[in-house]
């Protein structure tokens, strides 16, 4: 007796290569789709991307050239995007020497790319010239920066302030009319959205670029974005994009201890760090001004391990703003500046996001009562930075 096949099943056989093939053409699309909106995003940020580049200078050379830097009025700029000077090029350099005349012209020249210890990439913020960039490799070096524009015209660069907590180092050449990228708010940035970290430390005619996704928010004290696009030490200070070619960050050696740490010691072999852009823009009139932002401290150690609501003061550092507002070991704090405390890592978040000077309003709970205080944030010690 023969078996009749469902006329059912045949149709669902000959319909799976069918939808197999269906499938592979609609995610070759989606592909397809997602590399030309990455290849349109990189073309709208790129031409904000520079190089930074850090002259090699011995002791008594950098001596003399921060001397001659106090002396020297800056040049007038011009509308066209370089200095008032003739364009220079990077491939003119000199050698080094202690000489005071010498050193002045190493100042002068764009440095090749084999006279600097450090190449890093660098980005726009300001239309006259205002360039933001990555603190750890740079370090306390005041003389001897330049900045090299994607058409390859390089401007000495002089040193304004820096955020020592989001390695943030902010610079100025004089130039007008330089392109600023579009930025785009933190509070749009969701875990998965599709990001792009780009840098520009080869003379290349274009960045670099690695795609990867925005995989955690509020990292390192709520300062940073954490992202598993590859990240390149010398790819610091370059700009975090979303697909619609807004700037979301800036690329950034979040976490390293001092200013003075090579970034190669910070580099992640799979995830990278952003400041928020918001971030960036909110921290560029201090800088501006010449500041040295440092890292918020409250003064008190807590235990880490979630008990009871809020975070349970294990100890207040004498001479801090904790120990000035009147908190107590044993205190409960669950509540600052409005925001209800439920763990200890919420409050290190909250102090994280704020500045050095700003007033903060908390809550505790001693001995059965609410009591409210006061303290103004100072700056956090060495030894408790990470």
């Amino acid at each position: 007796m023969k078996r009749r096949i469902p006329a059912a099943l045949v149709a669902m056989a000959l319909a799976v290569p069918w939808c197999a093939a269906v499938s592979a053409q609609e995610a070759g699309d989606s592909l397809a789709d997602l590399e030309l909106v990455m290849g349109r995003a990189i073309r709208r940020v790129a031409p904000s991307i520079v190089r930074v580049k850090v002259l090699t200078l011995s002791r008594e050379e950098q001596k003399a050239a921060e001397a001659l830097l106090e002396q020297a009025p800056a040049p007038a700029a011009t509308d066209t995007g370089t200095p008032a000077e003739k364009p220079q090029t990077a491939e003119s350099t000199d050698a080094p020497s202690d000489d005071a005349g010498t050193v002045a012209a190493l100042l002068k020249t764009p440095p090749s790319d084999d006279r600097c210890r450090t190449i890093q990439s660098g980005l726009v913020v300001s239309a006259d010239g205002e360039i933001v960039t990555s603190l750890v490799n740079v370090g306390d070096q005041k003389a001897g920066l330049f900045v090299e524009l994607p058409d390859g015209t390089v401007c000495p660069a002089r040193r304004l302030g820096q955020d020592s907590q989001r390695d943030l180092l902010l610079l100025k050449i004089e130039a007008r009319q330089l392109p600023v990228p579009p930025t785009g708010a933190k509070a749009d940035l969701a875990v998965g959205q599709w990001v792009v970290a780009l840098g520009r430390t080869l003379p290349a005619p274009t960045p670099t670029a690695s795609k990867g996704i925005v995989s955690a928010l509020g990292r390192h004290a709520g300062v940073a974005i954490q992202t598993d696009a590859n990240v390149s030490p010398v790819n610091y200070g370059g700009p975090l994009v979303d697909l619609r070619g807004r700037v979301v960050g800036v690329v950034a050696a979040v976490g390293a201890r001092g200013a003075d740490s090579r970034a190669d010691q910070w580099s992640d072999s799979g995830i990278g760090f952003a400041v928020p852009m918001d971030d960036v823009l909110a921290r560029l009139p201090a800088m501006r001004e010449g500041k040295r932002l440092e890292p918020p401290f409250l003064g008190i150690e807590f235990n880490m391990v979630r008990l009871e609501a809020g975070a349970k003061v294990m100890r207040v550092i004498a001479g801090t703003a904790a120990a000035a507002s009147g908190l107590e070991a044993g205190d409960v704090i669950v509540e600052f500046q409005g925001q209800t405390i439920e763990t200890p890592f919420q409050l290190l978040h909250e102090i994280g996001s704020r500045a050095v000077g700003d007033t903060v309003t908390f809550k505790v709970q001693r001995n059965g009562e609410t009591l409210t205080l006061t303290a103004t944030l100072g700056a956090r010690p060495e030894i408790y930075r990470s």
